[in-house]
């Protein structure tokens, strides 16, 4: 299926630009004092400050580039799976869902249990309209190509997904 891509802001982007070169910055001079210091490399964590810098570097040019791509493809794929076991429903997702969306889910079928299976695949957060107001790391637009647009159209996929293995 297809999910609607988190629609991001030029203030997202010009967010992003500022943290990524910072990040950069940062990046660049934990390398320059390995180079000039490598007995700095005998620290069993001598690589963690310089593999954050590059990570965040990295997570903030992702933001830019989601930017450009959203202008032609405002949807991103997903790989979903609906499963029924006698009254159990198994479903399956590539991202972490915020609670408002398993309670919606759950609360909607037509199992006695449904398990929802997070994280089975290569997904990040999917924020709710509840966690973005809230604010915190996975409501970020670094953190979610997926927003709570898509968020809601995966429930509503999901669901009828349940609802047809008990016809």
């Amino acid at each position: 299926m297809n999910l609607t891509a988190n629609q991001l802001a030029e203030e997202n982007v010009r967010f992003a630009e500022r943290e990524a070169s910072r990040w950069k910055s940062e990046y660049e001079q934990e390398k320059e004092k390995l180079a000039k210091q490598p007995e700095l490399r005998q620290n069993p964590h001598w690589y963690k400050q310089l593999t954050l810098a590059y990570r965040r570097m990295l997570w903030h040019r992702n933001v830019v580039n989601r930017f450009e791509r959203q202008k032609q493809y405002p949807t991103l794929p997903a790989e979903v799976h609906a499963l029924r076991l006698g009254d159990i429903a198994l479903v399956s997702v590539p991202y972490e869902y915020y609670l408002d969306y398993g309670i919606q889910i759950r609360v909607r079928s037509p199992a006695t249990q449904t398990f929802l299976i997070q994280l089975a695949g290569c997904g990040t957060y999917i924020p709710s309209p509840r966690s973005l107001l809230g604010g915190g790391y996975g409501s970020t637009p670094a953190s979610n190509p997926i927003g709570a647009e898509g968020g809601q159209e995966l429930v509503e996929h999901l669901v009828r997904a349940i609802r047809s293995l008990w016809v």
